[in-house]
């Protein structure tokens, strides 16, 4: 028999019970490990879309990265919109989207305030050319 794994302390796992969609899960770093935070949305609900945006009130020795993969069947256009203290991002059905913030080893500080919503996902229209 297997052993289920553990996981670590320091990551946070959220499933979406609270908005009917439990196959859309979020996962957080808490603990700048080697100097990065992270948070990953896994969506493998096939009719809602996750959307996210984290405003950070307060921000010291952290940066947010911008974006270099996308993890999905095709690459789709502003899927995450990242500033200086904030990201927002929406996860259609069928992708993962990550987040990472780079944090000082030394010393960081956040207060920050996060806004999410599941909706319908309705796909984008494609125009065919003649």
């Amino acid at each position: 028999m297997s052993k289920a794994k553990k996981m670590p302390e320091t990551l946070k796992k959220t499933d979406l019970s609270d908005r009917n969609a439990p196959d859309i899960v979020r996962y957080e770093q808490t603990d700048p490990v080697e100097g990065y935070r992270f948070v990953v949305i896994e969506n493998t609900n096939k009719d809602n879309l996750y959307m996210e945006e984290m405003t950070y009130k307060q921000m010291s020795g952290m940066q947010i990265l911008e974006p270099y993969c996308q993890i999905g069947e095709r690459q789709l256009p502003d899927i995450l919109t990242v500033e200086e203290k904030k990201y927002k991002f929406n996860v259609p059905p069928g992708y993962t989207k990550c987040v990472v913030i780079r944090c000082d080893v030394q010393s960081h500080s956040m207060s920050a305030q996060m806004a999410r919503n599941v909706v319908p996902y309705v796909p984008p229209v494609v125009e065919e050319t003649a």
